[in-house]
């Protein structure tokens, strides 16, 4: 056992799949891979900053979701809206993984943008636009990490709350441009 422990991992193995990074999907990767290569040949400091900083960005969706959540279901209560946006981004763990290069961070950002523009939509309908953004984000969650998945649940029952609210005839655009987001990222994704 102390030889096998100890002898020189093999350099031609291809790196070979973990069982802690398998779940793992590359969209968040792909974010932070394009910040890389923005600093590639600056020092090593200057790679890992400029990563947290998309996370950090990606946190900061989060709390802007959390403001606008609160800001669509309390209108009249602009400081509940501010005290939830700023309860989110000082959250002491919240703020602690906003700043490292995580995963988790992307999965956060998809699933808090889901939900603000399903309560959005909800609220005041179902436009074109806000649909785009919605289909997107719906494929794009578990694009981030495969835990993305556990959004899909509530976002069926909101959009059924979509769908009993507001069946115009004229909706049948925005529900189109949903769909079309949705499998326009998946197969993006796909043929990547």
């Amino acid at each position: 056992r102390f030889r096998a422990a100890t002898k020189p991992h093999p350099s031609n193995n291809g790196g070979g799949a973990t069982a802690s990074a398998s779940p793992h999907a590359p969209g968040y990767y792909g974010l932070t891979a394009l910040a890389y290569e923005l600093v590639r040949s600056q020092s090593v400091f200057s790679q890992l900053t400029v990563m947290r900083l998309v996370s950090s960005l990606l946190g900061a969706l989060v709390a802007a979701c959390a403001f606008g959540i609160v800001r669509e279901l309390l209108p009249r209560q602009q400081f509940a809206a501010v005290a939830a946006g700023l309860l989110v981004a000082f959250h002491p763990m919240f703020s602690f993984m906003a700043g490292a290069i995580n995963n988790d961070n992307g999965i956060n950002a998809a699933g808090a943008l889901s939900l603000y523009l399903l309560i959005r939509g909800l609220r005041r309908g179902l436009t074109w636009r806000l649909a785009l953004g919605l289909g997107a984000t719906l494929a794009m969650a578990p694009l981030m990490k495969k835990t993305g998945y556990e959004i899909y649940p509530p976002a069926v029952l909101g959009l059924v709350g979509i769908a009993w609210r507001n069946h115009r005839l004229r909706d049948t655009r925005a529900w189109a441009a949903l769909i079309g987001a949705f499998a326009a990222v998946q197969g993006g994704y796909s043929l990547i």
